[in-house]
């Protein structure tokens, strides 16, 4: 099996983010109500400072009370961002499965006799649900979070050296170490991932065969040998 490369994985990224290309308008007001809402929870925490420091302190119940109407104005408003962000994030979801499903299967009518006569059905059927279904989740919801942590994580740090530059240089390794252990348990994952797909192909193979030849297993009273065919 050979080792995709770091232009590999930009080439599958580029090729998913192509599906998103026919539905412009969708994404777009997916990620812009994405990056609303990622806006308003930096402004929030900036609201309790100031009714902490100049309602609290100086016991001005005038900033507390517009200090808390206005965090419960930006909650309704960030209700209906965030309903904006899933709803056409689970929009562009299905739509980009719905494509790959199509593309996938009229690939599939394509391919050469040779190919149908190597490959197996049941692991076919297995790419073209579980695989795509997890496609599906990082070309609508997962790449939006993604990016959403992103820019919280950026505009959080900005923020930090904003209020107090030398306190967060004390903060800043123990954030990146953070960060750098994400990555390192993402990379280790991600063969695993690759191997549990694997896997629940021949899974699903293995059933396919199995259960269309169910009227033969019985006939011969194989059932035991068709149960350790399952221990893939």
């Amino acid at each position: 099996m050979t080792k995709s490369t770091p232009e590999d994985k930009q080439n599958i990224y580029l090729r998913l983010l192509g599906y998103l290309r026919p539905y412009r308008q969708q994404t777009a007001v997916a990620y812009l109500s994405m990056g609303l809402a990622t806006l308003i929870n930096l402004f929030i925490p900036q609201i309790i400072k100031q009714a902490i420091d100049n309602g609290l302190a100086s016991r001005n119940a005038k900033t507390l009370f517009w200090a808390g109407g206005l965090i419960l104005a930006i909650a309704v408003v960030r209700g209906l961002v965030a309903f904006g962000q899933r709803f056409f994030g689970e929009w562009l979801s299905h739509r980009v499965a719905y494509d790959l499903r199509n593309h996938f299967y009229q690939r599939v009518q394509h391919l050469p006799f040779a190919f149908h006569d190597q490959a197996k059905t049941g692991d076919l059927m297995s790419r073209a649900t579980g695989d795509i279904t997890e496609t599906e989740r990082f070309a609508g919801i997962g790449l939006m979070d993604l990016l959403s942590v992103t820019l919280l994580l950026g505009g959080v740090v900005s923020a930090m050296f904003f209020e107090n530059a030398r306190l967060t240089l004390l903060v800043l390794p123990a954030m990146v170490l953070l960060v750098a252990t994400a990555l390192y348990f993402g990379n280790m994952m991600r063969p695993l991932f690759k191997k549990i797909q694997e896997q629940m192909g021949a899974l699903s193979a293995v059933m396919q065969e199995s259960m269309t030849g169910i009227g033969l297993v019985k006939a011969f009273a194989r059932e035991t040998h068709e149960l350790q065919k399952f221990d893939v």
